[in-house]
């Protein structure tokens, strides 16, 4: 039987690259487009809100994760 101590995925450059670029982005400011395009997802899922009702958010992942989860209490009821 074969046991694992470590599992290393190997990464280019370019990869890590994309990542620290993702995750720049999802640390930065939210900007009129990124809310409008939560207001515009929101609708298309059949939810009815107004974009006063969109929190004001530091980061544009903290406002993703706060549409996902919008989403996921939606389909859930």
């Amino acid at each position: 039987m074969y046991t694992f101590t470590r599992i290393e995925a190997k990464r280019s450059p370019e990869d890590l690259r994309e990542m620290r670029e993702h995750e720049k982005y999802l640390r930065s400011k939210p900007t009129d487009e990124s809310f409008e395009e939560t207001y515009q997802m929101l609708r298309d899922f059949g939810i009815r809100i107004k974009k006063s009702e969109i929190p004001e958010k530091e980061t544009i992942g903290s406002l993703e994760r706060w549409r996902l989860q919008v989403i996921k209490d939606y389909i859930r009821s």
